[in-house]
């Protein structure tokens, strides 16, 4: 995004001003229901350590930027750039109607109401709510 814009490009609207009129983007943390079955645990864990990780950079990122920077190859300072279009909600907040509580599986039913619109596939179900499994993220502390 921030070469998009170096290179003359026009940001249209950040993330904060989308999901203010409605528009949800976000990132998924997924897995098959047979691993989750399977190693529930490790599940638990990887959520448990990324709650951690949110909170401490929700408290002061400064100490963590060199880290996160060298972990994706940058400089400290285009990665600090790419992370202020990134918010990291707390586990409280992903749990919400505002997020996982119901309105992500409404976002997946839009998207699938608007592939059958295009002729991309026939039907979409009426609901995505088996899709979306919380339990995991509700045992993170």
């Amino acid at each position: 995004m921030n070469q998009m814009v170096a290179d003359g490009g026009n940001l249209v609207m950040t993330g904060s001003e989308q999901e203010a009129i409605g528009i949800r983007v976000f990132d998924i943390i997924s897995t098959t229901g047979d691993f989750g079955e399977e190693y529930p645990k490790v599940v638990e864990i990887f959520l448990q350590v990324t709650e951690d990780a949110n909170t401490a950079y929700a408290a002061d990122r400064g100490p963590l930027e060199a880290t996160i920077a060298d972990a994706a190859g940058m400089e400290v300072a285009p990665s600090n750039a790419l992370l202020d279009a990134f918010s990291f909600p707390d586990r409280a907040t992903q749990l919400s109607d505002a997020w996982l509580g119901g309105t992500v599986q409404q976002v997946m039913k839009d998207q699938m109401d608007f592939f059958v619109a295009q002729g991309e596939i026939t039907e979409a179900l009426d609901s995505y709510d088996a899709f979306v499994n919380t339990s995991f993220l509700q045992r993170v502390k």
